[in-house]
């Protein structure tokens, strides 16, 4: 079993809840060994209030005053809740613990210390160079290519050297943690189309675009692909791009029958068919006649379509 440290999070939000309610699951607790850094009292009121169990290693690593008003943010509950962030650090670096479970901290706590959220505030702790965030499921992985900026910012916080550091670190864990070869990578655009002659906006051109021709000099396979016409047709760059990476999902804000979809999967079967691994995926509008007025979210590709569709072709 490993050892995992686990912090309380904010005692007066859902943190300690969450935490006594995992740890209370027989199957989580037969494959961990958790070391939880939390105030002792605070958790057995909880666990006695709702019929749990703190039966697992507790550091005592702050001092939850009684009377804690709950659903609040509270400068106290602020400040045990960075007390205990700050024991688990020091146990991760001492070797006690293999790694960090962190539960929910309200992110003004982190106005009393070096913020605006945890995985800043490790990097800062542990001296990283670059802090990455991974969303990490069962296939799909999403590495994020800012942390905890406000949208009004966003463009200008994403740069060449900024994504081409982000996809390398990304790309080495993936390979360290998750994958026996080279991972397979794709950019999402950050305008809306991803650009189209500069409008709405140049980021594809500017920043995205050179950052993709610097992390392929540097072996790494990502592909970013963006039909401007659908005649011509790039369909050299479809076909070089299946053949790289055996796969393909085509989303297309039409019908899906008689589309564009349909047009590059004869192509591609055409010219690539050998090299697919999987079925091509197609991800579009139903073949239904749809109001558009208050109809339209039903009607479009939804990211969840999107990424089952991404994830049948992996699981090929």
């Amino acid at each position: 079993m490993i050892d995992i440290g686990i912090t309380m999070g904010d005692p007066g939000g859902v943190g300690p809840e969450v935490l006594l309610s995992a740890l209370g699951d027989r199957e989580i607790r037969s494959k961990i060994r958790p070391k939880v850094f939390a105030d002792r009292a605070w958790l057995d009121l909880l666990a006695g209030r709702f019929g749990w169990e703190a039966d697992f290693e507790i550091e005592q690593a702050a001092e939850v005053p009684a009377g804690l008003s709950a659903g609040e943010f509270t400068e106290e509950g602020g400040r045990a809740a960075l007390a205990c962030l700050q024991a688990a650090a020091d146990a991760l670096e001492k070797g006690e613990i293999a790694a960090l479970v962190t539960a929910p901290v309200h992110k003004r706590a982190f106005g009393l210390g070096d913020g605006p959220g945890h995985t800043e505030w490790l990097a800062r702790r542990f001296k990283a160079k670059r802090a990455v965030m991974m969303l990490c499921g069962p296939r799909l992985r999403v590495i994020l290519a800012t942390t905890h900026v406000p949208l009004r910012d966003l463009p200008r916080a994403i740069t060449r050297q900024g994504l081409v550091d982000t996809v390398m670190v990304a790309e080495r864990e993936l390979r360290r943690y998750f994958l026996k070869k080279g991972p397979r990578l794709a950019l999402a655009a950050l305008n809306p189309h991803g650009e189209e002659d500069g409008r709405p906006g140049r980021e594809e051109q500017e920043i995205l675009i050179p950052a993709v021709s610097d992390l392929r000099k540097r072996g790494v396979n990502i592909e970013i692909i963006d039909l401007l016409t659908i005649s011509p047709m790039d369909g050299d760059t479809i076909a070089e791009s299946v053949r790289k990476t055996g796969r393909c999902v085509i989303v297309q804000e039409a019908p899906k029958s008689l589309g564009a979809a349909s047009e590059i999967i004869a192509r591609l079967n055409e010219r690539s068919f050998l090299y697919l691994e999987a079925p091509i995926k197609r991800v579009a509008h139903y073949d239904v006649v749809t109001p558009y007025f208050g109809r339209e979210l039903l009607y479009l590709p939804t990211p969840e379509r999107v990424e089952r569709a991404i994830v049948e072709t992996l699981d090929f």
